[in-house]
């Protein structure tokens, strides 16, 4: 009918105008980029757009019949870029003169004794290489388990706070780098795709993970995070292993020295006197009662809001 026509005609004419505006996918993509880098120029975590689109992702699996309505680039390619340009906020890699931190670094490397007992001093754990499971002696009720009994456990690491536990096994078509809880349950796999991981090590704040890669082309140190599915790359162009993080930032060896990398300054975001939510409003009794010559009768009490 008309109606229909004239709304065509000007939904055509809104898309040309789009496009002879500069506005299209490339323009999203760079839309999508420039948020980010205000966010982390704010005090926020780059990570926050990722998950963000993994958030839409998972919407848009339930409800399919949506994706016909967009025009903007696929919400997977979006992210890909997103996570792509993560590294980019990581600070370019720089050797170390201080002779005390190389020898603490050195010291580090070659003392694997205190990582056996977890943070909160619970747990025991003995890594028998070669063989299945990883040997826990549970020190508050004085038993010995076994985690993880059917796989091959070659390194592991615990979390500064004690809530996880990382380990490498020999399992590259599961993910070479398992992430369990403080009870030994697996809550996520990474994937690393025609590399081996040989190394890790936990940031401060527990909620990223360094691992030291191995493969064809040589070795690297990438971070990942516990919420989000990225390997960002952060040693640059050197042959990068031994990663050590520290409260000042991220340390690997190259050709028998020290160099660190910093990722961008994050800061919480606090709320002051934050205002209360109420999740549900609760019915209360209101008894009821009725005068019957010279006494008083409780009827049927009453459901009333409040």
């Amino acid at each position: 009918d008309a109606a229909s026509a004239d709304l065509m005609r000007l939904a055509s004419s809104t898309l040309l105008q789009l496009i002879s505006l500069g506005w299209g996918r490339e323009a999203e993509f760079e839309a999508d980029l420039v948020g980010q880098i205000l966010a982390v120029e704010a005090g926020f975590d780059g990570i926050g757009s990722v998950t963000l689109l993994d958030d839409l992702s998972s919407r848009d699996a339930k409800d399919p019949s949506m994706k016909v309505f967009r025009t903007h680039p696929g919400t997977q390619q979006r992210r890909d870029r997103l996570a792509a340009n993560l590294s980019s906020f990581w600070s370019t890699p720089s050797d170390i003169i201080d002779q005390q931190t190389t020898e603490s670094l050195d010291a580090g490397r070659n003392s694997d004794q205190i990582r056996r007992s977890d943070p909160n001093g619970r747990y025991l754990v003995t890594l028998d290489v070669g063989r299945s499971g990883l040997a826990v002696f549970d020190q508050q009720v004085g038993q010995s388990v076994t985690w993880l009994k059917d796989t091959v456990v070659l390194d592991f690491d615990w979390s500064p706070q004690g809530q996880y536990i990382a380990v490498i096994v020999d399992d590259q078509a599961l993910g070479p780098v398992w992430i369990c809880d403080r009870l030994g349950n697996v809550i996520k796999k990474v994937m690393v795709s025609e590399q081996s991981a040989i190394g890790l090590t936990w940031s401060p704040q527990g909620d990223k993970l360094a691992l030291d890669l191995h493969g064809p082309a040589g070795s690297n140190v990438v971070v990942t995070y516990i919420d989000a599915d990225v390997l960002v790359p952060v040693s640059g162009e050197y042959v990068a292993k031994d990663s050590t993080w520290l409260e000042n930032g991220l340390y690997f060896s190259h050709q028998g020295r020290w160099y660190y990398t910093m990722a961008p300054d994050v800061q919480g975001v606090i709320v002051p006197n934050p205002v209360p939510q109420v999740l549900q409003r609760q019915r209360i009794l209101s008894p009821t009662v009725i005068k019957e010559g010279n006494s008083i009768r409780l009827t049927r009490p009453s459901l009333t809001m409040p």
